[in-house]
């Protein structure tokens, strides 16, 4: 049980879920507050599969969207420390 691993008997709560309504699906999360969340390879990955299901749709086509826009010259994917620094974003 979670109060087992986790050695507490706190109330958790879901990061991710799927719902089905008749004919509709939704897929909600409760992550992504800040934008560096966004450069995580993992979470895009999450995000894109959660999209696909919900369209019923085929994930891989999505899979190139992964790594897009956050893989650096020198090939290193996710976020750089200026991103990580949310309490110096511009205002």
């Amino acid at each position: 049980s979670f109060e087992d691993i986790s050695g507490s008997s706190a109330a958790r709560s879901e990061a991710f879920w799927t719902y089905r309504s008749g004919k509709g699906r939704v897929f909600g999360t409760t992550t992504g507050h800040y934008t560096y969340t966004y450069f995580d390879p993992i979470y895009r990955l999450l995000l894109l599969r959660g999209i696909a299901w919900c369209l019923e749709e085929d994930p891989a086509p999505f899979m190139p969207l992964v790594f897009h826009g956050i893989t650096s010259e020198e090939g290193l994917v996710g976020t750089t420390d200026r991103m990580m620094n949310y309490r110096n974003r511009r205002k």
